[in-house]
């Protein structure tokens, strides 16, 4: 007797691309094992204008939702199984399985080119072609999730009564283990920023505002979506947009500008004395903070607080706090970081038991060190250290 099974999933955040015989999309992949069919088709939302500004504002307003947000792609797709089931023996095993892929994807597509400059439709051009390798490598990686599946279904064999649930499952388990290398994949390409797939471009935007005040303690800056600040030459400015947002720096004598960091969330900065390096603290959760320093001529990006986080988590805490890093201040030559572990929260039942609880707390100080990243001073005490 043939036995159906579906699987389904909606990607929030990456867009799905494919492409094959049986298919409307725009993607040439592989095509799928003897078995397992593949159905494709792209759906587009409209982006017009002849500025970024513009472009940018109407992706806003036309790109599809996820988890209440816009994305710039959406892709849908469902894994079917089918086989049948045969009896030899004192058993039953899976014959003749067929696996079926659909995808639904939903696209950028601009209607403004011809009327658009010549330096705008090659940044778009290289927007979209990095996001089209990216998205096919994600498309690929779910085409042979669909050919395992098939695979490990035709090796299903067993008791009668039970070989139904022992296949759906094999499938099961093979879709899961694909949604994580996709999963994994966003990860290590940041969802293709790290390919170029960023919109819009870094020249694009415009820099200005308010110069931090001088001096070796240089107050944080907050950077929200549009936020600027001019320092030594230089302009650190953020952009928003529908996958997230964007620090640049711009060299305002070179005219050049670079990508330094991707975030969703709160982020402050704190500009080194010599201007070659940003501090930023990160808020990435409601109590929890990430502390980076990015390399302006480079964009490269190290986390200062993960030996700060491993030697303050040998010390006894009362669970009912939770503590996050914090980037203090830089050292005059720039050369060495303070990060104090503070108290963020206290989960205490009555306002005397927080306070109780607060008190008791004793803050701690690192000193780390920007190029190796290492620990080299540790202090104590509820005052930063004046000396280090």
């Amino acid at each position: 007797m043939p036995v159906w099974n579906v699987i389904g999933r909606r990607a929030a955040t990456a867009v799905l691309l494919s492409g094959c015989a049986a298919s409307s999309s725009t993607l040439d992949l592989e095509p799928g094992h003897v078995g397992v069919r593949v159905v494709t088709q792209d759906r587009y939302y409209d982006v017009r204008g002849t500025t970024p500004e513009e472009m940018q504002a109407t992706m806003l307003a036309n790109a599809p939702m996820s988890d209440g947000r816009r994305v710039r792609g959406r892709t849908s797709w469902n894994v079917r199984w089918r086989y049948q089931i045969r009896r030899q023996g004192g058993g039953c095993s899976v014959e003749d399985p067929r696996v079926s892929l659909e995808m639904i994807v939903d696209l950028p597509r601009w209607l403004d080119s011809a009327s658009a400059s010549d330096s705008l439709v090659t940044a778009w051009r290289e927007f979209y072609d990095a996001l089209h390798a990216h998205e096919k490598r994600h498309a690929q990686i779910s085409l042979e999730g669909a050919n395992a599946v098939r695979e490990a279904l035709s090796r299903v064999q067993g008791s009668c009564s039970t070989l139904q649930d022992v296949a759906n499952r094999e499938g099961r388990a093979v879709i899961d283990r694909y949604r994580r290398l996709n999963r994994e994949f966003d990860e290590e390409t940041r969802h293709g920023i790290a390919q170029g797939a960023v919109w819009p471009p870094a020249w694009a935007a415009r820099p200005g505002g308010p110069a931090p005040p001088a001096g070796p303690d240089t107050s944080w800056i907050a950077l929200t979506p549009g936020g600027r600040v001019e320092w030594q030459g230089l302009h650190i400015f953020e952009v928003g947009g529908p996958d997230g947002r964007h620090v640049y720096v711009r060299d305002m004598e070179a005219r050049d500008s670079l990508l330094v960091y991707e975030h969703a969330g709160t982020i402050h900065v704190r500009l080194s004395h010599d201007g070659r390096s940003i501090l930023i603290n990160h808020d990435v959760g409601q109590y929890d903070r990430l502390v980076v320093l990015v390399e302006v001529e480079t964009g490269v990006a190290h986390r200062l607080d993960q030996e700060v986080r491993e030697r303050f988590a040998r010390r006894p805490l009362d669970p009912r706090l939770r503590v996050a890093p914090r980037a203090v201040r830089f050292s005059d030559d720039d050369a060495r970081v303070l990060i104090g572990m503070l108290l963020v929260h206290v989960d205490a039942a009555s306002t005397d038991e927080a306070v109780r609880l607060s008190r008791a707390f004793e803050r701690r100080w690192y000193v780390v060190d920007v190029e190796t990243a290492r620990v080299v001073g540790e202090y104590s005490g509820r005052h930063q250290p004046t000396k280090w």
